[in-house]
């Protein structure tokens, strides 16, 4: 069972984001419903190197980072997840006007 990892700064429509990314990574991997958990993990604003944040604001942009937690699979398929993923987050923040400067995804798998 997959678990994602989705570091974001708390909004009002995070149900929304973490039930499209559980639901596109199952999917992609040909899960079934319940096979895919996705959980929040909270963070803060963000800010680029070499560009301070206008006074008073220290979020330039959101940058989500997503961790799909999973047993090994074959490389294409795990790239697959990721990107689908990586989709289905850009394509909600689009749809709920939040800035993004870019997701970071991966794919951790446990170690013997």
């Amino acid at each position: 069972m997959p678990v994602v990892l989705v570091h974001t700064p708390p909004h009002a429509a995070l149900a929304a984001l973490l039930q499209a990314t559980a639901d596109t990574v199952g999917e992609t991997l040909g899960l079934g419903p319940g096979d895919v958990v996705a959980t929040h993990v909270p963070t803060g604003g963000s800010t680029t190197s070499a560009r301070p944040a206008p006074v008073g604001v220290w979020t330039t942009a959101t940058w989500p980072v997503l961790c799909l937690l999973g047993g090994p699979r074959e490389a294409s398929t795990m790239d697959a997840a990721r990107r689908t993923a990586e989709r289905a987050v850009i394509r909600w923040c689009e749809e709920n006007d939040v800035t993004t400067g870019g997701v970071w995804v991966q794919w951790l798998t446990r170690t013997p």
